[in-house]
């Protein structure tokens, strides 16, 4: 029999509570071989990613793991002090991070932060591991990767940021890869392609992949084995094709049957239209070496137009970096357009004064795609959510509290979640509260 490569045994977290400490995940037990594929799936909330962060010692202020075992490779992580563990980090085991863009330093350049670490834990030159950076980038359809290595992650899309951690996270050829939703912020086809590389690399290197996602299509092409877990407890585990196929709790069969089916949708009597685009064109200005040099400019959006009518779900589809994002930003004045107009309910907005946008913030909302950088990490749950309110002005302070704890429990999470901050929420309890 292989031995295994990571072997978790009994594993229990806790956090501190006001009466006394707190479990998150409760007796966790699981085995990856060289080369293989676990997916851990679950609810957001389900202590996924507490167990993988566990494993490299970057749990939360606050956690510990107070039971059980992480051996790794013959050494038992959980008893590691922090300077070994640094070792390890980013060498031998790598994590790919669900949100990007706060993986990534947003003051220092893209090679800066693909080579440090090969810099300090391998004896390549710079040329060497610059090459390598390039290559990898090209793996994970980077376009112009040589220039990607010289702009900031700030110049990027959400689904190009975490394209680029994907091959940072392999620049060393690490035996163990941890993926939380690696691919969350990525087109279909991307998607496909990015973890048919990290399957790949897994199969060249024997590299074991500890992959995170609530994906369960996704889980059934690429993982061999699959761990369920509910609210820190394990409900079932074996390999992918006997769970899948033959569900024996009642909570893995609810994951099934909630995946999305084709709907018949039921025309709106309505057809009133609420938004409309014409023509529409956007740039972005480029970066300027010295502000002497003129300044140019990427154009992103070329002559869109379309009509959204009352009732009606339009879908935007492309690639990453295809300009979804940007449209977004140009419908809600975040991005001044360069042509073209945009009506809401019959109105022009934008039209080269300086309109009112307090009467726009009301009526259109977006979600934006990263939940961490949506919510201010120094203000609680429950201020965030009573503060438009709050500016609107036209609720009493009671009727703003009853309202929050409403919409808490319209996203099935519990009203003591108002004093909460935002780092103490998983990346899908998160989500819910930007919804």
């Amino acid at each position: 029999m292989t031995p295994a490569l990571l072997s978790v045994n009994d594993l229990t977290i806790t956090f501190p509570s006001a009466e006394s400490e707190k479990s998150v995940v409760r007796n966790v037990s699981f085995d990856i071989k060289a080369g293989e594929v676990l997916a851990v799936v679950g609810e957001s909330g389900s202590g996924k990613t507490m167990v993988a962060r566990s494993v490299l010692g970057l749990l939360p202020s606050g956690g510990k793991v107070s039971g059980g075992s992480i051996d790794f490779q013959g050494k038992n992580l959980a008893n590691l002090s922090q300077k070994t563990l640094q070792s390890i980090r980013g060498t031998a085991i790598t994590m790919i991070f669900q949100e990007p863009m706060v993986s990534l330093n947003p003051a220092l350049k893209i090679g800066y932060q693909m080579c440090e670490a090969a810099k300090h834990h391998t004896k390549m030159s710079a040329a060497e591991i610059r090459a390598r950076a390039v290559k990898l980038l090209e793996r994970v359809h980077i376009k112009d990767p040589e220039n990607c290595l010289n702009k900031y992650p700030h110049e990027f899309s959400g689904g190009m940021r975490q394209r680029i951690m994907i091959a940072s996270a392999l620049m060393l050829k690490p035996a163990l890869l941890i993926a939380d939703e690696p691919t969350t912020a990525l087109d279909c086809i991307v998607q496909k392609e990015v973890l048919d590389i990290l399957l790949e690399v897994t199969r060249e290197q024997g590299t074991a992949v500890l992959f995170i996602s609530h994906d369960l299509g996704l889980v059934a092409h690429y993982a061999d084995k699959i761990l369920v877990m509910k609210q820190g407890d394990v409900i079932e585990s074996g390999p992918v094709a006997d769970i899948l196929t033959s569900p024996k709790h009642t909570y893995t069969q609810a994951l099934l049957a909630a995946l999305p089916h084709p709907q018949d949708k039921k025309a709106c009597a309505d057809n009133k239209v609420i938004l409309r685009v014409q023509n529409l064109c956007a740039e972005y200005p480029r970066r300027r070496d010295w502000f002497w040099h003129k300044q140019t400019y990427d154009q992103v959006l070329f002559d869109i137009s379309f009509e959204v009518t009352r009732g009606e779900t339009l879908a935007i589809v492309g690639e990453s970096g295809s300009g979804k994002s940007t449209l977004g930003r140009a419908i809600l004045q975040l991005l001044k357009p360069k042509a073209g107009t945009i009506e809401l309910d019959g109105e022009r907005i934008g039209n080269g004064k300086t309109p009112d946008f307090s009467a726009l913030r009301k009526v259109v909302q977006p979600i934006f795609q990263d939940p961490f950088a949506t919510l201010s990490p120094r203000r609680t749950v429950g201020q965030s959510l009573a503060e438009p309110p709050e500016l609107d002005g036209s609720l009493q302070a009671s009727e703003i509290k009853t309202r929050v704890e409403n919409m808490l429990e319209s996203v099935q999470l519990p009203a003591d979640f108002i004093g909460r901050l935002p780092h103490e929420l998983s990346g899908g309890q998160r989500r819910r509260i930007s919804i």
